[in-house]
């Protein structure tokens, strides 16, 4: 909604929020299409925009299923006046993090029987080398944490301030629960002077060699 400050109608500020039963579905397509030409994405479900998109959209779907099963508050979203979502950010904490069955039970044993076995492999390639420096580094402490797992902003309107709102959301969420770091990883060169200037710190880097793919992946802390 729109609040009327003197003589000037003046848009609310974007507000981070749970997500709802309603938003799933968008907030899946947002993501596939956020996330549809970044290295990993291309990696695991190959050159051709269209397929990747329909299997990327599949995934999205049973992470979504999956972060909210295990309690709603873990995926949030940001939506227009018209309640269009425009973001999406899910996280967890030392606590609350996606086991395998959390995954499995979300339906990820299809994966194989509708995206061959050939992606699943890379999928699990990919898995397995970018959670490699927080299972030797992180998951074994005993102190808390808090994890960005994912965070997108729809591409029409990038460049607005919304990565940046979700960012304090999640800057927001660690402070209220005693102040504990928050993580997170990206693989998009791009992101790197993004999360930069929102007062993140690189702590790792590590590069992926594949026949089909080189990447590397930018690990932040604050």
């Amino acid at each position: 909604p729109d609040v009327l400050m003197g003589s000037k109608i003046t848009a609310m500020p974007a507000r981070v929020e749970v997500m709802r039963d309603a938003d799933v579905d968008e907030a899946a397509e947002v993501m596939a299409d956020a996330f549809l030409d970044c290295a990993p994405s291309v990696y695991i479900f190959g050159e051709d925009a269209t397929s990747r998109r329909t299997a990327s959209l599949w995934m999205y779907k049973l992470l979504l299923r999956a972060f909210r099963a295990k309690g709603k508050e873990y995926a949030k979203c940001v939506r227009d006046d018209s309640g269009c979502v425009e973001a999406v950010m899910l996280w967890s904490h030392k606590d609350k993090r996606l086991s395998d069955w959390d995954v499995v039970r979300a339906g990820i044993l299809g994966f194989p029987i509708r995206h061959g076995l050939g992606t699943t492999f890379r999928m699990l390639r990919f898995v397995d080398w970018a959670e490699g420096y927080y299972r030797r580094n992180l998951f074994k402490g005993k102190d808390p944490w808090l994890m960005v797992e994912f965070l997108c902003v729809r591409p029409d309107i990038q460049g607005r301030g919304l990565g940046r709102v979700c960012v304090n959301d999640a800057l927001e969420i660690a402070e209220e629960k005693g102040g504990i770091p928050l993580h997170l990883c990206t693989q998009d060169r791009p992101n790197v002077e993004f999360y930069q200037k929102c007062g993140l710190r690189v702590i790792h880097e590590k590069k992926f060699s594949a026949r089909t793919a080189n990447m590397n992946c930018w690990y932040f802390s604050k």
